[in-house]
């Protein structure tokens, strides 16, 4: 074959994807036990194909400023916020889906009264809490983003001496404990994480919740990768993986070990909703 069409032929030999850091969020929890972002990662690497990726553990706020800052970078598991459109792509299904963030708080008689005057219909407004109760401290993870809606509410400067925001990166553990310690009055959590780390107390301190206005019953988390072109060649395969594996049972169960069986039924049709498949909550035996 001549010199000119045998580099001809290399030219149009399809290339080879060039290898993306997948960053894991990681903290002292983490490092304890598995979580539903680690299992679903793993079924999801499992079904990739033509992409290359090499995991590595972070806590979340170095993992999104890398996001910003490289072009072969994805991040487990967020909230794909109108700020995070900027700088990031979002998996075309979500990672994982569960139930959505709620305000926590113990449950004392009197608070317990105080909020439940202010909830209307089935929500609570947070803006409405913070004026009610000028004394009501919040306590909320630094760097994090819960949502555009309650962002907005959260970062009105009339309502900063009232909310306190930890910072680290122990994946909601420490805001849980400052509550059962009483440190603070409520935190913004989902349940699943309120769930692992409120085991029962010393103290006797039981925790209620309440939904909040801005929030739905049920949330996704995303993969986010770089807006680049990387970025894109990344989260087209990763999206194409995650459409695979959700269709197998065992990304289902993976979901439904770390809630509630109450809630199963609801998270399972809304499952169902998300990813186009046709699971029930138990397993069929046909």
């Amino acid at each position: 074959m001549p010199a000119i069409l045998f580099f001809l032929f290399l030219l149009v030999l399809p290339a080879a994807a060039e290898p993306v850091l997948w960053l894991a969020d990681s903290g002292p929890a983490a490092e304890r036990s598995i979580t539903l972002d680690e299992q679903t990662r793993h079924l999801i690497l499992q079904e990739i194909q033509d992409l290359q990726v090499k995991v590595e553990k972070t806590n979340p706020q170095r993992g999104l400023k890398r996001l910003q800052q490289r072009a072969d970078v994805c991040v487990d598991d967020k909230l794909y916020t109108d700020e995070r459109q900027a700088f990031s792509l979002a998996s075309r299904l979500p990672q994982v889906v569960l139930p959505d963030l709620r305000l926590y708080v113990s449950r004392d008689a009197l608070l317990s009264k105080q909020i439940d005057a202010l909830v209307q219909g089935t929500s609570l407004e947070l803006a409405n809490l913070f004026t009610a109760l000028p004394k009501f401290r919040l306590g909320l993870m630094e760097g994090r983003a819960y949502g555009d809606k309650l962002d907005a509410v959260l970062g009105l400067q009339e309502f900063q001496r009232q909310i306190w925001r930890r910072p680290g990166a122990d994946m909601g553990e420490g805001l849980v404990q400052m509550l059962l310690n009483q440190r603070v009055e409520g935190i913004i959590e989902y349940p699943v994480v309120v769930q692992r780390f409120s085991q029962p107390q010393e103290n006797g301190i039981q925790l209620q919740s309440y939904p909040l206005t801005g929030t739905s019953h049920f949330t996704q988390g995303y993969v986010l990768c770089a807006r680049s072109a990387q970025g894109q060649q990344a989260v087209d395969a990763i999206s194409a993986a995650i459409g695979r594996a959700a269709r197998k049972r065992l990304y289902l169960e993976a979901h439904l070990y770390w809630f509630d069986p109450s809630v199963h039924q609801e998270l399972v049709e809304y499952y169902n909703q998300v990813y186009g498949t046709d699971f029930s909550v138990t397993r069929d035996e046909g």
